[in-house]
């Protein structure tokens, strides 16, 4: 299980790393909010750890944030025993769950707890997915569009399962190269460019489908689909040819964006 673990302090997020990391968990650490945000679409973390003791950050504010950027992902705060009102005021803004500074143990154990919680929901995941006129089935390794079979590679496939399966949150370049070719092929690489230039065409992610592809800048690539998640109106089109990052600008920018551009 991998852990993203915001804290302004380097001590005590050492301290925290270490405990994790005996304990058989991955943990990076991030010292701002910024590169939090930043980083965890392509980091691929399984639950986000929040230090309570952030100066220049509201711990609220964080977590608001981050359930705006993702759903589904678990929250977890780290509080003082007798840190109620921010405690409160973080479960209001979405957290998880919420540990006592001083109890390494219950940690352990929640952590566990919901790495077992997320274990069981995978296995009941569905294997369709159906979003509009699209409906993709990951068992058969299957598109259709309309009820029409689309042919895609495997390749293909894959991108599109990872976007379809999280519509409207921005998915990073490097966890989409890890599930493709099982490794970050690098910022010279235009091979996943072209897998996503040729989904468009072969999957027409277009308005007339209700769906749009955009790439999403500094980070990778974002799905819209009508009725799934929330595209702006004014999302720019894809340029001509290899379709790099686009940058979403103006007063309807998805609010993963403005959060992560906030600071």
């Amino acid at each position: 299980m991998k852990i993203a673990l915001l804290d302004t302090h380097p001590a005590t997020a050492q301290a925290t790393r270490s405990i994790l990391v005996q304990a058989g968990f991955s943990c990076v650490i991030h010292t701002a909010r910024t590169t939090l945000l930043r980083a965890l679409p392509e980091d691929g973390a399984d639950a986000v750890l929040i230090a309570a003791a952030l100066p220049d950050d509201a711990m609220a504010d964080i977590v608001r944030q981050l359930r705006q950027m993702h759903a589904h992902l678990p929250i977890l705060v780290i509080a003082a025993p007798n840190a109620i009102p921010p405690i409160r005021e973080a479960f209001a803004a979405g957290a998880d769950d919420c540990c006592a500074l001083d109890a390494p143990d219950c940690l352990l154990a929640r952590l566990v707890a919901h790495q077992q919680r997320h274990q069981r929901e995978q296995a009941l995941a569905p294997s369709v997915v159906e979003l509009g006129p699209y409906l993709l089935d990951r068992s058969a390794g299957c598109a259709y569009l309309h009820g029409v079979h689309i042919a895609l590679t495997p390749k293909q496939f894959a991108v599109a399962w990872l976007l379809f399966a999280t519509p409207g949150e921005p998915v990073g370049r490097d966890r989409l190269e890890k599930i493709v070719w099982g490794h970050v092929r690098g910022p010279s690489s235009r091979a996943l460019d072209v897998i996503v230039s040729r989904l468009r065409r072969d999957m027409q992610l277009t308005a007339e489908n209700g769906a749009r592809l955009a790439g999403v800048h500094s980070v990778g690539y974002c799905l819209y689909v009508d009725g799934a998640g929330t595209a702006p109106d004014d999302l720019p089109a894809p340029p001509c040819g290899l379709d790099g990052p686009v940058l979403i600008t103006g007063a309807r920018a998805p609010a993963w964006q403005a959060a992560a551009s906030s600071h």
